[in-house]
């Protein structure tokens, strides 16, 4: 599989972070965490990931944790600066769970799923460094 070039966006650095299934699409996701890293230089990084972390209030969904413990060790291999997940849609909603964490310096979001006219999201602000979170009435957060 060719290396995917993860796209610049004024100061970002994005990255789309494929689902992976086992050993060979992990070794993917990591050459290509590998090779955005090299490109970072003075970018903020952004990853798009499927799954929060483990053992985050980001992947509570009421009685356990659903997180991806992978994503842990890439966070702190990596240190991006935000990450952005779903997956565990119940997590902002329960006790104890949440829609935004930080694990080292590193920023995690999941809006969670809530249906109704406007859907639980989130807006990113990079240029003033600012989160909302939607999801009734919106809560902003800096980062």
């Amino acid at each position: 599989m060719a290396a995917v070039q993860e796209p610049v966006l004024g100061d970002d650095l994005v990255s789309v972070c494929a689902w992976w299934e086992g050993p060979g699409s992990l070794a993917e996701l990591e050459a290509q965490l590998g090779a955005d890293a090299a490109r970072r230089s003075d970018l903020r990084w952004i990853w798009a990931y499927h799954s929060p972390p483990d053992r985050s209030p980001t992947s509570w969904s009421g009685s356990r944790h659903f997180g991806d413990d992978v994503l842990n060790r890439l966070i702190d291999t990596y240190r991006p600066d935000l990450v952005l997940t779903g997956h565990v849609h119940e997590a902002p909603f329960r006790p104890e769970g949440s829609w935004i964490d930080l694990i080292g310096d590193t920023v995690v979001l999941n809006a969670g799923r809530r249906s109704g006219p406007v859907p639980a999201h989130l807006v990113l602000d990079t240029g003033a460094h600012e989160v909302t979170w939607w999801a009734g009435e919106p809560v902003t957060r800096t980062f």
